[in-house]
């Protein structure tokens, strides 16, 4: 720029000597021959070179000869010139007095390269155009470089877009902490909208004074002071912080929400704590789940428990509502019975006051009385709605029919859960709690897996009922059936063999004989079927197995899937016994177990069997909670009097071990047949002797 404006001040010195102009031409061919890395050429006003400098050669490629006269166009690419880019550039430079850009040319050989370009034009002392003057500085490794910074710029914005689309998206809270003291804190879309709070906001619970927090944060019941928070803690400690388990309140929400966070501090390259950041998951519902697992696991145990000890329906019932208050920790629990026929609902086992309660027993929670469905509102809304009816404050509701029974209590929420069998409400829970929380949808779900644990127990418990009456039934049939076809049929064909015998004894002794034979004939007949009958009534495990083996499949059958370790062992060589003597020993046996797993409550339970050479004798001992043999209701409670009967009945003897705390033995002893004793029901020996 120097040069060209010395040239001109030249040009416009027209007194100039002759030597002046030299001395400055001189000057300027010396500069431009001298500038190797530029190409410097002249042009006449239609863009022809005119003259160059060397760095023309050097980068155009061309020589001497070549370059004279060339056109400028040649230089550019075909698509500049054929949007008459040269021409535009050169105009621009005459209007304008400079024109410049940064695009492809073409060399000699047809390879491009990226040139900075500059044009001034070139006028005489009149300001008429002469020409122009084009510079041209070869940057294709800079263009490279700058395309490679802007292909990666692209490439991590594209991936910053991806991360940020990522980071909102995921159900997952994510916080960045920009200052060691981490007093500016930002989220992404999760956290934010978990937070209700716009993009950007400052969550930080150690913003300065004026700014309230958005949350309020508690680990095991205590409210957490911002430098105990994750990210506070791994700024302030240097380490990475993991599993930190809290619960916040925020949002508008009255129920806390339950999080889990991991948080690690971010270091400058001196090793500084420069912030932190950290993850954030909701477990809420996890932890719902895992509540409600929990509580179904227990109350299947204990309902087991209790199936597993055969107990009526009332009594299994009384378990249900104490399984439920346990699970749930409420104050109260009762369960409603509906009859559809009649419309009516009916309580029938309560828990309260620490204790299982009898419906009609006073301090029961339920009224005594059946209720009718159309009288109590909230009966016709579990009916019509089939779904838990939860009330968070029973001093506002009108609608329930001892409220001030409750109040007086101390109940101030109830949730009430259907039971369901197929599409039928057949009755329903009713829980009963003294604060006034209310019932979060994790307990609600537990209450309705209760249930139908509760329905499933109960239609079990009806069928258990209804098929043992059945079988009662159909045994008393069977017996009715067998003597009138055996033994009835047998004693009529005896007595008309006497009455004949009697008749023709006067006229004809040797008729009245035969008849008295005949008679004799169909009584050892009748007395094999009556033994034959009286076999019939053996347990149904004796006839396919020993007395051991019976024992030992009872056992595992009683026990199995509960928590209870039950053992049998045998002792001495095992022989077979009359089948009296089994089948009182077997039904003595599962009496005493019956007895530890029902009353007992016991975790371990063993059987022994021991084969003596003159006697048999059985043991059942549990570890549990035992009892006062001498206690007139513990006697008739576990069926006592009918053991010692049965020991009785084969001429053995029951003896009964059990302190309060220290378990339970029951042993029972009887001799055995000696060698040439058929082991058959004395009954039966001698009703053959009569006969013979």
């Amino acid at each position: 720029a120097w040069s060209m404006e010395a040239l001109r001040s030249a040009q416009r010195q027209g007194a100039a000597s002759a030597r002046a102009r030299r001395e400055a031409e001189e000057r300027f061919r010396l500069l431009v021959e001298g500038v190797q890395d530029y190409a410097l050429f002249m042009m006449d006003p239609e863009g022809r070179v005119v003259s160059w400098n060397p760095g023309v050669q050097r980068i155009l490629g061309y020589d001497e000869e070549e370059i004279v006269g060339l056109p400028v166009s040649r230089l550019f690419t075909p698509d500049d010139v054929a949007r008459g880019v040269p021409e535009q550039e050169l105009r621009t430079a005459e209007k304008e007095g400079r024109a410049s850009d940064d695009r492809w040319h073409v060399r000699k050989d047809g390879s491009r390269f990226f040139a900075s370009g500059v044009v001034h034009p070139l006028r005489d002392e009149a300001g008429n155009l002469r020409g122009f003057a084009k510079v041209l500085q070869d940057v294709t490794a800079r263009k490279a470089a700058e395309d490679e910074i802007e292909r990666l710029n692209h490439g991590l914005e594209q991936r910053l877009d991806e991360l940020q689309t990522l980071l909102d998206v995921v159900p997952i809270g994510i916080a960045l902490a920009r200052d060691p003291q981490c007093r500016e804190i930002t989220s992404n879309r999760w956290l934010s909208e978990f937070l209700k709070v716009p993009p950007g906001h400052n969550i930080s619970k150690s913003a300065p004074a004026g700014e309230q927090p958005p949350y309020r944060t508690y680990h095991q019941g205590r409210e957490v002071p911002a430098e105990e928070l994750p990210l506070q803690r791994a700024a302030l400690q240097r380490t990475e912080v993991r599993d930190f388990d809290m619960e916040i309140v925020a949002g508008g929400r009255k129920e806390p929400r339950q999080l889990v966070g991991h948080a690690k501090p971010l270091f400058d390259e001196q090793g500084n704590v420069r912030g932190a950041v950290g993850a954030f998951m909701d477990i809420t519902e996890r932890k719902r789940a895992e509540h409600v697992l929990r509580g179904r696991a227990a109350a299947l145990t204990s309902m087991q428990h209790a199936l597993t000890a055969k107990p009526d329906l009332q009594t299994f019932l009384g378990q249900v509502v104490a399984t439920v208050a346990d699970v749930l920790q409420a104050a109260s629990v009762s369960l409603w019975l509906r009859d559809a026929d009649r419309d009516v609902w009916y309580p029938r086992a309560a828990f309260d006051c620490g204790h299982v309660l009898a419906p009609d027993e006073p301090g029961c929670s339920t009224a005594s009385a059946p209720l009718l469905a159309n009288e109590v509102p909230v009966w016709q809304d579990i009916d019509r709605t089939r779904k838990p009816v939860a009330i968070e404050d029973v001093a506002e509701n009108p609608h329930i029919t001892n409220r001030e029974w409750l109040l007086a209590r101390g109940i101030r929420t109830m949730l009430l859960v259907p039971l369901l069998l197929e599409d039928r409400v057949i009755g329903a829970l009713s829980i009963c709690r003294t604060d006034t929380r209310p019932y979060p949808p994790g307990e609600i779900e537990l209450a309705q897996a209760l249930a139908q644990q509760a329905t499933l127990a109960v239609q079990l418990t009806r069928l258990a009922e209804q098929g043992g009456r059945a079988a009662v039934l159909e045994e008393r049939n069977r017996l009715a059936r067998e003597i009138h076809d055996t033994l009835a049929q047998g004693f009529t064909g005896i007595v008309v063999q006497l009455e004949g015998a009697d008749y023709v004894l006067p006229e004809s002794p040797d008729e009245a004989k035969a008849r008295i034979q005949r008679a004799r004939e169909l009584a050892r007949e009748s007395l094999a079927e009556a033994r034959r009958s009286v076999r019939a009534l053996r347990p149904q495990a004796l006839e396919h197995s020993s007395l051991p083996g019976a024992f030992a499949r009872h056992l595992e059958q009683m026990t199995a899937h509960t928590p209870v370790q039950a053992g049998f062992h045998v002792h001495g060589r095992a022989r077979p016994l009359p089948p009296e003597l089994e089948n009182q020993f077997l039904r003595i046996g599962l009496e005493a177990l019956t007895n530890a797993l029902k009353h007992a409550r016991a975790s371990v339970i063993r059987v022994d069997l021991f084969f003596e050479p003159e006697q048999v004798r059985l043991s059942v001992q549990d570890n549990g909670q035992g009892f006062d043999p001498q206690a007139q209701s513990a006697s008739d409670g576990f069926g006592l009097t009918g053991m010692r009967e049965r020991a009785e009945h084969v001429g053995g003897r029951l003896d009964l071990s059990s302190r309060p705390g220290q378990g339970t033995e029951v042993t029972v002893t009887a001799p055995t047949p000696r060698a040439g004793q058929t082991g058959v029901d004395p009954w039966l020996e001698t009703t053959a002797a009569s006969a013979s």
